[in-house]
């Protein structure tokens, strides 16, 4: 994330002496992005600081989004803090933007994801970033005491050992398995995970009706037949 510093000087003049007292601020810079699965898109929030802007005409937003036309452009609401205008973005793109109001007047804002030239001389568009999708991680829940000859403290330490969802589990080997077992102790390497990995599997597939049958074939994770 890009910082901004800004450096407020303020010059006291003595006889043989000058004083320079420097107020820095920092601001986080990011635009606000919220997904709006519904509309399959985000909203991201503009805003304008009112110390930036502190004139009473109409100001909107203008940009990639709507051609630059200051027609089509909408109006941002004025609040106490300053601006603010909320907006529909297609994923996955990148928008150039600025800030104008009725009488031509430019403003960038300063919490922009970043800033790139314009076709003007010394004038800088802002930048605003579009995620491509929204990423939402879920960790999934594990239960491996579902699975025959697996009590709490064995699944504990295969969850220790990396096997902490169903699907590795499933592709481990039963040797790999047993091996883990007996770094654990004597008392836990006495037990048969042959079975563990094809049970795994069932679970990770949601076939529950099918790991109730097996079960019923098995006795403490081993076949009785």
């Amino acid at each position: 994330m890009d910082i901004t510093i800004w450096l407020d000087i303020k010059v006291t003049s003595y006889p043989t002496t000058y004083i320079f007292e420097l107020n820095i601020k920092v601001s986080n810079m990011s635009l606000s992005k919220t997904y709006i699965k519904s509309k399959k898109a985000y909203k991201v929030s503009f805003k304008l600081d009112a110390q930036i802007y502190t004139g009473s005409e109409e100001i909107r937003l203008l940009g990639d989004f709507n051609d630059w036309n200051w027609e089509i452009a909408p109006s941002l609401k004025k609040l106490k803090s300053g601006y603010k205008i909320d907006m529909l973005l297609e994923p996955g793109k990148t928008y150039q933007y600025r800030y104008c109001t009725a009488n031509q007047k430019w403003f960038n804002d300063e919490k922009a994801d970043g800033y790139v030239p314009s076709p003007f001389q010394h004038i800088d568009n802002c930048v605003a970033e579009v995620p491509d999708v929204a990423l939402k991680i879920k960790k999934e829940k594990i239960d491996l005491t579902l699975i025959e000859g697996i009590g709490p403290k064995i699944a504990s330490i295969l969850i220790n050992a990396g096997y902490d969802n169903y699907l590795k589990l499933a592709k481990a080997d039963p040797e790999q398995i047993q091996d883990v077992l007996k770094k654990a102790g004597k008392r836990y390497a006495m037990h048969n995970p042959t079975t563990w990995p094809v049970q795994s599997q069932l679970l990770a597939d949601g076939n529950v009706d099918k790991l109730k049958a097996l079960q019923q074939e098995l006795k403490g994770g081993k076949l009785t037949k």
